[in-house]
């Protein structure tokens, strides 16, 4: 019986990148690497790879998930399972094909509502239940196995802005579980 434990890297960007990823180091889990986003262009990608850079984790900047060079090191790496930490771009099938287990996304949105972007605003024009998911990715948008839900609930009160400040706080939660 293999007792390895799994290779796990982080794709991090924006604000809530770097909050899990702080939350990660505080609980001492094993990064194989961190890998910063492309188009993040905010002040948290320097931010997450300073942060990495103090807690000896390797980081690749800059990268786009897709192209052959990060998937070609995924699978030199042998990693498990990648968890996307608000992840803005859509993970293409050979990437998805280049681990073992499978990807991990934080979607701020209760699946199957509110697939891609905006949900928060999708939920008040649809009257869609609205919440976080926590799953894995596949071929489609938000389509795969949903591992970890949680429903919030909202009022006519309720603006696009304040769902989605409720939808990272409780995204964050659920992974913090």
């Amino acid at each position: 019986m293999d007792t390895a434990k799994p290779r796990i890297c982080l794709l991090s960007a924006f604000k809530q990148g770097y909050e899990l990823l702080c939350y990660i180091i505080e609980k001492k889990y094993s990064l194989s690497f961190v890998a910063t986003c492309h188009c993040d262009d905010s002040e948290f990608e320097e931010q997450i790879s300073d942060l990495c850079e103090r807690s000896k984790i390797r980081t690749f900047r800059k990268i786009n998930a897709n192209e052959r060079d990060f998937t070609k090191t995924l699978r030199e790496e042998r990693i498990d399972v990648v968890i996307l930490a608000w992840w803005p771009d859509i993970i293409k099938k050979e990437a998805i094909k280049s681990v073992k287990i499978g990807w991990l996304n934080l979607h701020p949105s209760y699946l199957p509502y509110g697939r891609g972007k905006h949900a928060y605003f999708w939920s008040i024009i649809e009257k869609t239940p609205f919440g976080v998911s926590i799953h894995f990715i596949d071929e489609g948008v938000d389509t795969g196995k949903v591992l970890f839900q949680r429903r919030i609930p909202f009022s006519i009160e309720d603006t696009g802005e304040s769902l989605y400040k409720k939808g990272v706080k409780e995204v964050i939660k659920l992974f913090k579980i």
